[in-house]
């Protein structure tokens, strides 16, 4: 009996294969790094629901540029909505923390609670990236196989580096018109 879903499945062997058909032609032996990804995609292809850990997500999104390590790895519409949901996630308890904190207790000034919100949107977002990232990995190369449109290689400087421009003009428009200062 086939599963509804089993025609997306890929098996480790099959992208072991892809994989290792594009990098061989390109470098000629796998590199490290996809040697990381193939041992965790390995363990992802027989359970359900495994979660595991990154540490370059986790750091990317420790510094705010989350949406980078996402440009990077080539999943470029997930890295614009990350940074749109990321910002607005952090916006959101900077504002929270701003008017909820100062009634409870006294305090000179907003430094504090813009601190105590900026600190708990990042470590709420650098957490959750930091355990989802290798997830979000295998499901777009997953999807990139079965649409056979697998690229060369797994990264993209150019594409983070776009991205980090993007975002700084982007950061640079709101703090230029709407009076805010960052």
């Amino acid at each position: 009996m086939r599963l509804p879903y089993s025609k997306f499945m890929i098996t480790t062997d099959q992208f072991r294969q892809q994989i290792q058909s594009k990098e061989e032609s390109s470098l000629g032996f796998i590199s490290p790094p996809t040697l990381y990804y193939l041992r965790v995609f390995k363990v992802f292809s027989r359970q359900k629901l495994f979660l595991s850990w990154n540490w370059a997500a986790f750091f990317a999104s420790f510094l705010n540029i989350g949406h980078l390590w996402l440009a990077y790895r080539k999943m470029y519409v997930l890295a614009g909505l990350y940074w749109l949901l990321s910002n607005g996630i952090v916006l959101s308890l900077v504002v929270l923390s701003m008017h909820i904190l100062p009634r409870f207790v006294t305090i000179e000034g907003k430094i504090l609670p813009l601190k105590i919100g900026y600190g708990l949107g990042t470590l709420l977002l650098c957490n959750l990236m930091g355990v989802f990232a290798n997830a979000i990995y295998f499901a777009s190369i997953r999807h990139k196989i079965k649409q056979s449109a697998i690229q060369k290689g797994g990264t993209s400087s150019t594409a983070a580096l776009i991205a980090f421009i993007i975002g700084m003009a982007i950061l640079s428009l709101i703090k230029r018109f709407s009076g805010i200062h960052l």
